[in-house]
């Protein structure tokens, strides 16, 4: 009966840190989104903005109007295919492959520590790798609502 009730409290455990995950993913997304519809835009504007420029044969180092463009040609024709797609839409993709990429870190970093063989169940391993996690959040954040390439980058 002992074992019963602690295998019922790790699955509420696990249910109660996967709602709360998903809430923080919805609210991210919603700032990511109202930031970017801002008339500055977020970096992710000038990124798009420095891949037109570059498919109209322009220096993607001149007059953006939005942010300074830093990055080396080559991520300005990564991003051309994404800058033929309706902005918005462009905007909810790049902060779920930031949000994707992240989980899959955090998956990645723990599946390795399992296969050292230090841990029993995989899914307290998850657990203090997210735990792990938790105070990076700001950066998440600010990573995620500026329209950022460091999580993506960081997935790869």
């Amino acid at each position: 009966m002992l074992f019963r009730s602690a295998s019922i409290r790790t699955r509420l455990l696990r249910h109660t840190i996967i709602l709360s995950g998903l809430i923080t993913c919805v609210i991210f997304l919603i700032q990511a989104w109202r930031r970017a519809n801002r008339a500055q835009g977020f970096d992710l504007t000038s990124y798009l903005f420095a891949a037109e420029a570059l498919a109209r044969g322009e220096s993607i180092y001149s007059e953006n109007p939005y942010f300074p463009y830093l990055y080396p040609p080559a991520f300005a024709w990564m991003m051309q295919p994404l800058a033929h797609l309706p902005y918005n839409l462009v905007v909810v993709l790049w902060a779920t492959a930031s949000l994707a990429a992240l989980c899959g870190t955090i998956y990645w970093c723990s599946c390795r520590v399992r296969k050292s063989g230090r841990y029993a169940t995989s899914s307290m391993l998850h657990f203090q790798m997210l735990a792990l996690s938790l105070p990076f959040i700001r950066i998440v954040h600010s990573n995620i609502t500026n329209g950022q390439v460091n999580l993506i980058l960081v997935g790869l």
